[in-house]
């Protein structure tokens, strides 16, 4: 099978972890696709981390930003674990732009993307509690619980580490309450069977 060359160069790169992607004050210049590994985007302000997004395996990332206003990025990308990247030059992916719709496309979609994350996170973090938050993004991402530290769990969701543990141990123990009174109610069901 005969494949159509891209209009544009990609590169493969291996990250080591702890490795900074991009980091604060760099000019964001590519855009990576995570063929394995895991990565973190955070900010970091007068001593305090937030973490704003983990990219898993498969997905798209850069600092979209920078990349778009050319000028330094605040944000440090880093990589998690050891990682393989495919990577593209974000000038040459606007120059192959400029004569290819299936390019355009992609661009569109990959900001289109971006653009509703942001806006999904910003509604989460203005509208919903800490437990909500948390309960959200475990069931949309269920692999940040498998992969990632509660400490980071917790700048993502904009709290203190501690009320993650607490709010965690409040569902732990509604679920064995819920489990212990399925459990009950079905005994009882099959005595009366019987």
């Amino acid at each position: 099978m005969h494949s159509t060359p891209m209009p544009f160069k990609t590169h493969s790169k291996r990250i080591k972890k702890n490795e900074v992607i991009c980091g604060e004050g760099d000019l964001g210049s590519n855009i990576y696709f995570l063929v394995s590994g895991k990565v973190e985007v955070s900010l970091e302000r007068n001593g305090t981390v937030n973490i704003l997004n983990f990219v898993f395996e498969n997905e798209w990332f850069a600092d979209f930003h920078s990349l778009i206003s050319q000028a330094p990025s605040e944000v440090r990308i880093t990589a998690l674990t050891a990682c393989q990247v495919e990577y593209i030059d974000y000038r040459d992916l606007l120059q192959a732009a400029q004569t290819s719709l299936l390019i355009n496309q992609v661009i569109r979609h990959l900001m289109e993307r971006n653009y509703l994350t942001k806006c999904d996170r910003e509604k989460q973090l203005l509208t919903r509690t800490a437990r909500e938050r948390y309960e959200y993004l475990i069931e949309r991402q269920p692999e940040v619980s498998m992969y990632i530290s509660i400490k980071k769990i917790a700048y993502y969701l904009g709290i203190q580490p501690e009320s993650l543990s607490r709010i965690r141990r409040e569902i732990a123990k509604e679920r064995k309450s819920r489990s212990i009174d399925i459990r009950g109610k079905g005994t009882d069901l099959l005595s009366q069977a019987v």
